[in-house]
């Protein structure tokens, strides 16, 4: 275990290690029923038998950047499956917030389901987008979902991305411009982050509004047919598409 690694691990006060072992699959295909094929790492600790897993689905570079985490869980006894989004970090398809989480996320687990490794025993795990990514999933999941560790964001995006049904323009702005330099070499990203608040200052500024993504981030924005691009209330999708469904009573 690294410096790094055990800093970590003691400032979030996680139990003691269970193993060091731990075999990593990277590139995983996870194919989705629309065909595009998502990419995923497993992480796997050897020596400990039958084990839970956590599911990780992000569009941020969690996959791709936050290997210490995904270790440190797995040396803890978890098989962890991290899975990058559409269009972010090598899997396939366009970008759609907060759109297309509970088709992908119901067929990521039956992805799963087919791993001889997986138990029947699930946890997720992320923040902010990445537990609404949990919630999105939670009402389909079926008893495999055992626990979710979720902060920062509920069950009804629609409220954040539309407080009293306005669109949150400088929510918006500054979300698509971490997305669009995440992948990016470092000094890049935080050249964008340092000129990111001037930028994002101008676009909010920008008539229409619909071309405020080029000057915020200097591309469009995805969209993938979803009005991502500034969208409104009234877009493909409404509300319910980015509300997590409750479960039939």
């Amino acid at each position: 275990m690294s410096i790094a690694a055990r800093v970590l691990a003691n400032r979030a006060k996680l139990a003691p290690a269970e193993t060091e072992n731990v075999t990593i699959e990277k590139d995983l295909p996870v194919p989705m029923p629309d065909g595009v094929v998502l990419l995923a790492d497993h992480y796997a600790p050897q020596g400990l038998g039958d084990r839970p897993t956590v599911l990780i689905r992000s569009v941020y570079t969690d996959r791709t950047k936050g290997a210490m985490v995904s270790r440190l869980v797995a040396e803890r006894g978890f098989h962890v499956v991290v899975v990058s989004g559409r269009g972010t970090c090598g899997s396939g398809g366009t970008l759609t917030p907060l759109v297309s989480e509970r088709d992908d996320g119901l067929a990521v687990l039956e992805w799963l389901r087919r791993q001889p490794w997986f138990t029947g025993e699930l946890g997720t795990v992320g923040q902010s987008y990445n537990g609404f990514t949990q919630w999105a999933i939670a009402a389909g999941a079926g008893p495999e979902l055992r626990a979710m560790s979720t902060s920062l964001i509920g069950s009804n995006a629609y409220d954040l991305v539309y407080p009293g049904g306005a669109l949150a323009l400088e929510l918006f702005l500054g979300w698509i411009s971490m997305v669009a330099n995440q992948e990016k070499p470092l000094p890049v990203y935080l050249s964008a982050v340092a000129l990111g608040g001037k930028r994002r200052a101008r676009a909010a500024r920008l008539l229409p509004l619909t071309e405020a993504d080029t000057v915020a981030i200097g591309a469009v924005a995805p969209t993938g047919g979803t009005g991502w691009r500034i969208p409104t209330p009234m877009t493909r999708g409404g509300r319910a598409a980015i509300t997590a469904r409750r479960s039939p009573r």
